[in-house]
């Protein structure tokens, strides 16, 4: 029986948490069969239930319900949160990113209730998956950065934190938002392994790396050919200060 158990001694501390298939296996002293049906329910409900959630895309939801258009169908034609700032404004934009980071950080924790460590790594695919890949919106999503980011916020804090430096040192110094998409996204299995557990979780953020990129294949494309605008900084915060003033007259 202790091999569908999650609860294992090499998961860090911040892992063991209450989780119900465990809860369920010990408490309930089920049979064999039961314990591996258990065991496919845990999974299939940390998969289901996270796509749906990442599947509900705010970037569509703010700009058709808020803005009056599809976000789809403006800039790039995408639902990520970069195109949210270009199109409709950095306040459309930043609600987006925090509603896809919640909802990713609200998945992975339904994930470590229902199945510990283990329910946790699949959450943290699947929700990153809704988001790039809809069932609601014809497989149309975002780019998958915030729901990544609020996805490994779930395991550890450290890891969102490292995420975030990595992305914004890497836009100031290159100055393309897709560089830095790309670095974090390679450098998630490794914050991952480092700071939270090793097994499925590792697996599951290599997974995430792979269809992130894969997101990102136009913004590769643009790099290669010298159409990828850059994004200043500086020249953003003169942009909006100037359409503050602008609004105060």
């Amino acid at each position: 029986m202790s091999v569908f158990l999650t609860a294992a001694q090499d998961v860090p501390v911040i892992e063991k948490v209450w989780n119900l298939i465990d809860w369920m296996i010990v408490e309930c002293n089920l049979p064999v069969g039961a314990i591996a049906a258990a065991s496919v329910l845990g999974a299939a409900l940390c998969m289901v239930i996270p796509y749906l959630l990442g599947s509900i895309s705010p970037a569509i939801l703010i700009s058709q319900r808020v803005c009056g258009t599809d976000i789809r169908t403006v800039g790039r034609k995408t639902a990520g949160t970069y195109n949210m700032l270009i199109s409709l404004g950095s306040k459309m934009a930043l609600v987006s990113a925090l509603c896809e980071f919640f909802v990713a950080y609200i998945s992975v924790w339904f994930g470590r209730i229902v199945w510990g460590a283990n329910g946790a790594g699949l959450a943290l695919f699947f929700v990153v998956l809704g988001n790039l890949f809809p069932i609601f919106y014809r497989l149309s999503g975002g780019k998958g950065i915030a729901t990544m980011i609020g996805a490994a916020a779930a395991l550890h804090p450290v890891v969102a934190a490292l995420l975030i430096v990595v992305f914004v040192i890497s836009v100031f110094a290159t100055k393309l938002v897709a560089f830095g998409s790309v670095a974090i996204s390679l450098l998630y299995p490794l914050f991952i392994k480092a700071f939270a557990n090793e097994g499925l979780q590792l697996a599951m953020a290599v997974f995430v790396t792979f269809f992130v990129l894969f997101a990102h294949r136009q913004n590769f494309r643009r790099v290669q050919d010298g159409k990828e605008e850059k994004f200043y900084f500086s020249d953003y915060l003169k942009k909006k200060k100037a359409e503050a003033e602008d609004d105060d007259k």
